[in-house]
């Protein structure tokens, strides 16, 4: 029978749902729920016990979640290396979300006439310049083209969504134009994240990936 995508949804999370029960069930699984909070700390400072408490039960995998969206860059690597096994061989998973509010050229706004630009945003502190409609055609027609590009017919190619949803999808402009923008800048926040100046040599990087776009999130 037919059924639609909430059904499906809980289809599949039922049948992950149900691996791991089997697992629980033949003891091939032990979950030790703890809570505790975990404060930056780089390698050579004490810490409160619980990073070294973690390390000692050499983790082969970390899960952040989204964590390192709330840390300094280079105190998220310090903690990453503190709690890892002291052979290098933990592989830790995370999902960067707010990026794009630290990169100049994610935002439509960043184009408006009369905005800031990046070289006047790093010369002059606090600078808050105010966006006026003005009379550039040239910026104009960009913010245009900006908005034409992240409503294209053709967007199911970049999104992978075009299976489930019919576009253009239902959305804030700003959303569906921060994603088209992200597109093309997101290699310029993996190159910062990564660099060895603040990830440190000890650090090595596998893979990262841009996950697309949803409009359920």
């Amino acid at each position: 029978p037919e059924a639609n995508l909430v059904e499906l949804l809980c289809w599949l999370l039922g049948q992950k749902l149900g691996v791991i029960r089997s697992l629980l069930q033949k003891n091939e699984l032990i979950i030790r729920p703890q809570q505790g909070q975990l404060m930056p700390v780089s390698a050579d400072e004490p810490s409160d016990g619980l990073a070294d408490w973690i390390a000692d039960q050499r983790p082969k995998t970390v899960s952040w979640s989204n964590v390192p969206d709330y840390f300094n860059t280079k105190d998220f690597h310090d903690l990453a290396k503190r709690i890892s096994c002291r052979d290098g061989s933990t592989r830790h998973y995370a999902y960067l979300m707010n990026w794009v509010t630290k990169v100049y050229g994610t935002s439509i706004w960043d184009y408006l006439p009369g905005c800031p630009t990046c070289a006047q945003l790093l010369s002059t502190p606090g600078h808050t310049a105010a966006p006026s409609p003005g009379r550039n055609p040239e910026g104009w027609r960009r913010v245009r083209a900006i908005i034409d590009d992240a409503l294209r017919p053709d967007v199911d190619k970049f999104s992978n969504l075009g299976w489930t949803f019919r576009v253009p999808c239902s959305d804030l402009f700003t959303n569906l134009t921060t994603y088209s923008l992200a597109r093309q800048y997101c290699h310029r926040w993996e190159a910062h994240f990564f660099d060895e100046t603040i990830s440190g040599r000890s650090f090595t990087f596998k893979e990262a990936r841009m996950v697309p776009y949803s409009v359920l999130y």
